[in-house]
């Protein structure tokens, strides 16, 4: 299964509940942001640009837990910057999944390894690491040597601990779909749990032209389509439809 039972199963009894209850808006999933440092300076990233007066600034483990509970959300992403450079990020983690909320914790990867020892594996934490090509190209969008080697011996260090891993690639102007293609094969000898695939958003503090366009994205994930078959994409079929311009959401990134 891509995804745990649990996570099924709370998921349905959430959205009945609420149902139920007459709530035609609730929240599925909390975005929680402990921090927005990290160590690396992505070509494509521009959040620690854009909130560069706040980089400094982190969440307690009394906030965090604060915006789990006041968000009700049963499943929780927690992204930054860097959620593993948090000094209490395994505080955290625990904080939450004691709630029997899900985790999905968004890294780079680089301080996966040395850092497991903070958490327990289990239903309802996951690690989703980032990666958007082979080493060259994905080392190129990162701007720094050895972040691909450091990110797959992260996750194959988390996989023989009995962690869930799942990675997250975006797809940029300039990325080579057959080196795409060569990751997933890889990721799948790797064991991963899931991949999820995105186009790359745009931010307004970074100065570039690797951002797709509409109709960019559109020809590309069409070209992606005959994939879904052959890997474990995480993304649902209605996504997948709308990132193919074949299906019109009212929705934003």
């Amino acid at each position: 299964m891509i995804f745990p039972w649990q996570l099924t199963t709370r998921m349905t009894g959430y959205l009945t509940s609420n149902r139920i209850r007459g709530r035609r808006r609730f929240p599925y999933v909390l975005m929680l942001e402990p921090l927005f440092r990290c160590n690396l300076t992505c070509a494509g990233c521009g959040r620690i640009r854009e909130f560069g007066d706040y980089v400094d600034r982190t969440l307690s483990r009394e906030q965090c837990a604060e915006a789990v509970e006041e968000s009700g959300a049963p499943v929780v992403s927690i992204t930054g910057g860097e959620p593993l450079i948090h000094p209490q990020i395994g505080e955290v983690i625990d904080d939450i999944t004691k709630r029997r909320r899900f985790v999905y914790l968004c890294t780079n990867g680089t301080l996966l390894k040395r850092s497991l020892p903070k958490f327990t594996p289990g239903p309802y934490l996951s690690f989703v690491v980032h990666l958007d090509g082979q080493a060259a190209i994905h080392d190129r969008n990162a701007g720094r040597a050895g972040v691909f080697d450091k990110a797959v011996e992260g996750i194959r260090a988390a996989k023989a601990a009995g962690f869930q891993v799942r990675t997250n690639t975006t797809i940029y102007s300039n990325s080579d779909l057959a080196d795409i293609r060569d990751l997933f094969q890889t990721l799948a000898g790797s064991d991963v749990d899931g991949v999820m695939v995105s186009p790359a958003f745009s931010f307004d503090a970074v100065d570039s032209d690797i951002f797709l366009s509409r109709e960019q994205a559109h020809d590309i994930f069409r070209t992606l389509a005959p994939y879904r078959r052959r890997f474990r994409y995480c993304n649902s079929p209605v996504y997948w439809d709308f990132l193919a311009g074949e299906k019109s959401l009212q929705c934003t990134p």
